[in-house]
């Protein structure tokens, strides 16, 4: 294990230091090819010390090794993957052509052969994640090949001006902040990747705020003037029950503007749940042993990393049971709470499309309902619903561990929180009352609450 070297026919390839040029007692960490005497080096943008070389190098990792290892074995292990990579891309070489140090040159840089490119590696990567994600990274990918001008014969020779062109027609074609900046953060992690598997060098990363050289990752807007106050809340609910819509509007919109404002306030008295949450709501076994007082679900967009093992708790308070009534079904053993949204779609594809659907008439009904029916010059969205949520809550001092709780956020990391029981359903109850009362009532509400924020009290099912 000592040396770190391979042979693929007459090319001797190695890890090493390239000794041409000195860093402050420091070189640069290198891939080393030669062939017919002469030598090709492809630095790996590490510097290490002569020392600190051999020292890894001379590092034993035993195969199948279980257990905590240390860094510098790590690293061992990590130079060994890149050269087994890399030898097995000059075999390819060899393959279907004479090997030349020019030929791999030409592949490091991703030039002369197509079998692995940018293009490749991104779609790869998307493949392997879930159906939401995936589709992020490969709209990401088609506005990146449309409109920086990379070719996938170009391999890996992307540089920040491509980058920066790229970001640049993005805004050209009114994309917003956020829009551009999720973009260009799928593009980084492509990069990286890149970097990992040895495709590219630490020297093409071409992402940072620190440099004017550098690709700049803009910033999002602040989302903190994305709520409704309570009183319009209040507004829209009462108008919700007693069908009080424009006299202007037809039948049929009416009816559809039923159904958008209750999935508008389901979600906002619902924890402010997102929306394909919502659609995806059953009345589970939590709901029949808590005798329908409350529902019990985990967010989709966290479900494989979520940081509440136990679910989100929502209390059933009196009016989203009226908004159940009003919009939803009849309790049935497994069943969803509120399934015209789905249309009985089952796979994944399925519901996604049906989900869709509801997103694009939630928002554009959410436009005139602000407008027509709120006097509101505002661009109301989904997305008001769980910010409204946080806001609300917050304004009217609720405890801002039962809000991060109940919007499933990260509370505490610590071995101890996750032996403490949720708050009492009564008291969340009390919490989310406080969605749809105003000042007056919120006063009298907490100076009528106990002291107490959370109760050692087992909810599980």
């Amino acid at each position: 294990m000592g040396n770190l070297r391979q042979v693929v026919g007459d090319c001797y390839i190695s890890i090493g230091l390239d000794k041409r040029k000195c860093y402050a007692g420091k070189y640069k960490l290198c891939v080393r090819f030669t062939l017919n005497r002469r030598v090709l080096y492809w630095h790996l943008g590490a510097l290490l010390t002569p020392a600190e070389f051999e020292e890894v190098r001379r590092i034993e990792v035993a195969k199948g090794q279980k257990g905590r290892i240390s860094k510098k074995a790590a690293m061992r292990t990590h130079w060994s993957e890149l050269l087994d990579n890399y030898a097995k891309r000059v075999n390819d070489i060899a393959c279907i052509q004479p090997l030349s140090l020019d030929a791999i040159r030409a592949v490091l840089y991703g030039k002369g052969m197509v079998w692995k490119n940018l293009f490749a590696i991104w779609e790869d990567y998307a493949s392997g994640k879930k159906p939401g994600t995936k589709v992020i990274y490969l709209n990401a990918l088609k506005d990146f090949r449309s409109f920086s001008g990379y070719r996938a014969e170009d391999g890996f020779l992307i540089t920040a001006k491509t980058v920066n062109d790229w970001k640049k027609r993005m805004e050209e074609h009114g994309y917003s902040n956020t829009t551009i900046c999720m973009r260009l953060q799928t593009l980084r992690i492509i990069v990286n990747l890149c970097i990992k598997e040895g495709l590219m060098q630490m020297s093409q990363n071409m992402f940072s705020n620190l440099s004017k050289d550098k690709v700049l990752l803009p910033v999002g807007k602040s989302r903190n003037h994305m709520n409704l106050t309570v009183d319009q809340w209040r507004i829209l609910y009462d108008r919700f029950v007693k069908d009080n819509y424009p006299n202007t509007w037809t039948s049929k919109r009416k009816s559809i503007a039923k159904k958008v404002v209750g999935i508008f306030l389901g979600m906002y008295l619902g924890n402010g749940m997102n929306f394909v949450d919502l659609a995806r709501l059953r009345y589970d076994d939590y709901y029949l042993l808590n005798k329908g007082e409350a529902f019990l679900f985990y967010r989709t967009k966290t479900r494989d990393r979520t940081v509440s093992p136990n679910g989100i708790v929502v209390p059933i308070i009196p009016e989203l049971r009226t908004v159940i009534r009003e919009i939803g079904v009849p309790y049935e053993k497994n069943g969803l709470v509120f399934p015209f949204i789905l249309q009985g779609a089952r796979t994944e594809a399925e519901q996604r499309h049906e989900i869709a659907k509801w997103h694009s008439i939630n928002n554009q009904y959410l436009k005139m309902v602000a407008k027509e029916m709120m006097g509101l010059d505002v661009s109301l969205s989904e997305t008001w619903a769980r910010h409204s949520f946080a806001t609300v809550l917050s304004h009217a001092e609720v405890p801002t561990d039962y809000i991060s709780e109940s919007m499933g956020h990260s509370l505490n990391k610590s071995i101890t929180h996750k032996y403490i029981g949720r708050i009492s359903l009564e008291k969340a109850k009390a919490y989310n009352a406080l969605l749809l009362k105003n000042e007056k009532e919120i006063v009298e509400t907490i100076l009528k609450m106990d002291d107490r924020c959370f109760h050692i009290v087992n909810t599980n099912p």
